[in-house]
């Protein structure tokens, strides 16, 4: 999908034949919301961003983008009023992949334009993913979580809002069968379905370790975000699984925390504070999950 943000309905009308001409899906916003960019950026190609009126600034555009992680951002198109309007987008951010486009818009270009950017942004989408996932179980690997999670700091702390993080580590066994490799190997791809369908789209799940998991949920508040650690627990817990014909039961044991907040500024500290939770979570012989109060 081809995502514009216009009010020009002369744009509106070439930027939808343009698409129309690659036989691609073409969206067309008057107001710039973080959140609903949010949620369409999975289905997103390419941004088309139109700086040749009031409605959107650059500065607005950047400031928006910035609260993403680049790695998600897809290719962005720029629509310039004159040559020297370049200047605008400069320092419009470290996304890998832009391009401008000076008005009047002609659709056979424009179309050509947009069909490279997003060829682009597929290819480099597909690199991305290779270097990111864990081949075991298609999660985020712990390198790609550790960076974001770092990014994520930083932004709430310049933005004021809150993140959760939750890391669990699993314990399973087979009752009246040997495990091997293979029972592992299945129980880690299991719990990896399971959990993908829980979470929002803008949070991260990643495999942490052998037999363990993290969690990044930006912007959520601390009863919701605590509400997904105590049900990620449970439902765990409540998992049944069989694999190669011998059931398995898991054991989940649950650190949580919020930040920013006191002794968590950094990303080692969070990451100790949380392993230091799973730790007393196993040592607790009662719910095993851990909450993390900054005053603890």
């Amino acid at each position: 999908m081809i995502l514009t943000y216009t009010r020009n309905e002369a744009h509106i009308a070439a930027i939808t034949e343009a698409a129309a001409l690659k036989n691609y899906e073409a969206k067309c916003l008057e107001q710039l919301d973080p959140r609903e960019l949010a949620n369409l950026l999975d289905s997103s190609s390419v941004l088309v961003f139109d700086l040749t009126g009031a409605a959107f600034s650059i500065e607005a555009v950047v400031g928006t983008l910035d609260t993403f992680d680049v790695e998600v951002l897809p290719p962005v198109l720029y629509i310039l009023a004159n040559p020297s309007d370049i200047e605008l987008i400069a320092d419009a951010g470290s996304i890998v992949n832009q391009d401008y486009c000076f008005t009047p818009l002609e659709p056979v270009g424009l179309a050509a334009r947009l069909d490279v950017l997003k060829r682009l942004g597929d290819r480099r989408k597909l690199t991305m993913e290779t270097a990111i996932t864990d081949r075991l179980t298609g999660l985020a690997n712990r390198k790609y979580f550790l960076r974001r999670l770092e990014e994520e700091l930083y932004r709430t702390e310049r933005y004021k809002y809150f993140s959760g993080a939750i890391i669990v580590d699993v314990d399973f066994e087979s009752p009246g069968h040997e495990l091997t490799e293979a029972t592992g190997t299945g129980v880690m791809k299991s719990i990896a379905e399971f959990l993908k369908g829980r979470l929002r789209k803008t949070d991260i799940i990643a495999r942490y370790k052998w037999d363990s998991f993290a969690f990044l949920l930006p912007d959520i508040d601390p009863a919701d975000s605590k509400a997904v650690a105590q049900d990620v627990h449970d439902k765990l817990e409540l998992l049944e699984l069989e694999i190669e014909g011998a059931p398995v039961r898991l054991k989940a044991y649950l650190g949580h925390l919020m930040f920013p907040g006191k002794k968590l500024e950094s990303m080692v500290e969070v990451i100790e504070c949380l392993e230091d939770c799973c730790f007393q979570a196993k040592m607790d012989s009662g719910s095993h999950v851990v909450f993390f109060e900054p005053d603890d």
